[in-house]
């Protein structure tokens, strides 16, 4: 079987995959592409060494027989790319977030729809070991019907750190996806509510550059009655990451790569640590016990659903999806914004869900237009409240 020709836009996240082979046998990445230019000049000779074509122009990089592209270049600037490569024929995979405001939610779902193209968002948090193994298990009926879900993604960045321009003005709940995600991948809910909140920006946040808060929360309802709250962010805590299900005959408790089943459902409580437990499903090779495992699970799942497999389609996340996660974190800030108040969460599968957010561009972008431009915390000064009409 002729392996699938991969392009890359994103310098970095390139070098990462074609370094650590993160893209499996079934792919060759053949181009890479960067939305900065120096950053491909400098990296031309290792892109080549690595059996790749670098590329200073999209448009050239677009036009060399790509089977799929994998997006992953700066925060906060994914759909316009996205958008051209699925129009240009090519299926996409991207990585964190797909959309930084409404309308390009609008866009790229339209887009997906008419066109017919794949497109698959790349979490690396919802394919963890853990994270796979909570979803099977929940959808067995292991901890009968879901009443709450909560997901905690912290730590701390080195202060040497510097965030780039681009993403100095990203709102604090932009990049939702390592902890709402696996709460939307591992259950199959999707919100219905949120409520967004914000920590103050630490000194160790605004010594880098960043104007966004330290970090963020959300909060939840889901169709089906359950709630969630999601935790994300920059903390002084070592990283750490957990998901917690409860149902109403038990719960899953996943802790980095331990897992805990707590049934209920003999009127006692059963714990189980399942952390070394044998895989219970078709295409358990898609979950891994660590993030750089899990980035080729997401990669793999992707390039499997491309080629027809069926336990790959089931475990790659599709725009709909996709979408209900990035318009969390967009909708969320909203609600920082307007003091905590619940917003409604579109449904980008209905034609009103689109409707919601067409025409709809308001962005923390300094550089976007000024009727459109939020503030990037919810400060101004000293401690005046910003607030959304």
């Amino acid at each position: 079987m002729n392996r699938l020709r991969v392009g890359i836009y994103g310098v970095r996240r390139a070098m990462n995959i074609m370094r650590r082979g993160l893209a499996g046998n079934l792919a060759q990445i053949v181009a890479v592409t960067d939305p900065d230019a120096e950053l491909v000049r400098n990296a031309s000779d290792e892109i080549s060494s690595l059996g790749a074509a670098a590329y200073t122009e999209f448009g050239r990089f677009l036009g060399v027989g790509l089977d799929a592209v994998i997006i992953a270049g700066p925060p906060g600037r994914q759909a316009s790319p996205a958008i051209k490569a699925l129009r240009h024929g090519i299926d996409v995979l991207c990585y964190p977030m797909p959309v930084s405001m409404l309308d390009e939610a609008f866009l790229l779902e339209r887009t997906v729809r008419e066109g017919g193209r794949i497109f698959a968002f790349a979490e690396p948090y919802c394919y963890r070991r853990g994270v796979m193994t909570a979803r099977e298990m929940y959808r067995n009926g292991d901890i009968g019907k879901l009443l709450s879900v909560e997901a905690t993604r912290v730590g701390r960045e080195p202060l040497t750190t510097k965030v780039p321009k681009g993403e100095a003005y990203l709102p604090s709940t932009f990049m939702c996806s390592a902890s709402v995600g696996p709460m939307l991948f591992a259950t199959g809910l999707r919100p219905l509510r949120v409520i967004g909140m914000e920590t103050p920006r630490a000194g160790f946040t605004s010594s880098k550059g960043a104007k966004h808060a330290s970090a963020a929360t959300e909060l939840f309802e889901f169709d089906g009655g359950a709630v969630g709250r999601s935790f994300h962010g920059e903390l002084s805590c070592p990283p750490r990451f957990t998901l917690t299900m409860c149902g109403e005959t038990g719960t899953i408790e996943v802790c980095g790569d331990r897992l805990l089943h707590h049934d209920y459902s003999s009127g006692r409580r059963v714990s189980s640590d399942l952390r070394r437990s044998a895989p219970r499903f078709p295409g358990a090779n898609y979950y891994a016990d660590d993030l750089e495992n899990a980035e080729a699970s997401a990669i793999c799942c992707f390039i499997g659903k491309l080629l027809g497999d069926v336990d790959s389609a089931a475990c790659s996340i599709d725009v709909w999806r996709a979408l209900d996660i990035s318009l969390s974190g967009l909708l969320a800030y909203r609600s920082v914004l307007d003091g905590g108040r619940a917003f409604m969460m579109p449904d980008t599968r209905t034609d009103d869900g689109r409707e919601f957010c067409r025409g709809d561009r308001f962005t923390t972008d300094p550089d976007a237009d000024a009727k459109y431009r939020l503030p990037p915390n919810k400060n101004r000064g000293a401690g005046k409240q910003e607030t959304l009409i």
